[in-house]
């Protein structure tokens, strides 16, 4: 009676699965004949690509009309300013910019950023009437140099000062003046260029610096 019940167990457990062991075995062997895929599928990898040229037309678009996102692009009370006037706008040239410049890069070793110069060897810059009196003065010692002794603030200097005519153009002259003679405790007007090309024109470049009494002698003081 017990083996009739084991027998029984055995065939329910057969027919509930479907399939016999011979069946099962088969199944697994062909699975294991079957190689698998390599790669990735045609159609998803297009899918990728289209959707890559999609977004990168998005973002061309975006960037040319979306107007920099400026919220006043679609302002219809918003007065359009003409391209010829934006042209025509033109910024004038800050010689006290410039010539801060050109005295940092040229002047300063020995003038000091205070324009106090170095005593006994350099003169000072700030407060010398030589800078912010008669301009031809200054301008002809910038182009062609200076030696000699000259007496500033009540100290005798007898130094040269190297001509920079050569390297300088009549603008940077023109800015480091125009710099020279506001900065610091000084307040006198600014140079132009046309005076710096003048006088150019009119005393050339010397071979050998000028002295300060031949300079008076030019142009006396008043």
């Amino acid at each position: 009676m017990k083996h009739s019940h084991d027998h029984t167990s055995l065939d329910l457990s057969t027919n509930k699965s479907g399939y016999s062991d011979d069946k099962l075995k088969d199944i697994h062997v062909q699975s294991l004949r079957e190689k698998p895929t390599k790669g990735f599928p045609l159609l998803p990898i297009f899918m990728l690509f289209l959707f890559s040229i999609l977004v990168f037309g998005c973002a061309i678009y975006i960037a040319l009309y979306s107007g920099g996102f400026d919220p006043l692009i679609y302002n219809e009370q918003l007065k359009p300013v003409k391209k010829l006037e934006l042209t025509n706008s033109t910024v004038p040239f800050d010689y006290i910019t410039h010539g801060k410049k050109i005295y940092n890069r040229d002047c300063v070793v020995c003038h000091q950023s205070t324009g106090l110069g170095v005593p006994g060897v350099f003169p000072p810059l700030s407060g010398s009437k030589w800078v912010t009196g008669n301009v031809h003065l200054s301008v002809n010692i910038i182009l062609s140099g200076l030696m000699g002794p000259i007496e500033v603030g009540g100290t005798v200097y007898n130094s040269v000062m190297p001509p920079l005519g050569s390297q300088l153009t009549d603008r940077d002259i023109a800015g480091v003046l125009s710099f020279i003679r506001q900065e610091w405790e000084n307040n006198a007007v600014e140079v132009s260029e046309d005076l710096i090309s003048k006088l150019r024109e009119e005393q050339g470049l010397r071979d050998t610096p000028w002295t300060i009494e031949e300079l008076l002698s030019l142009y006396p003081e008043e």
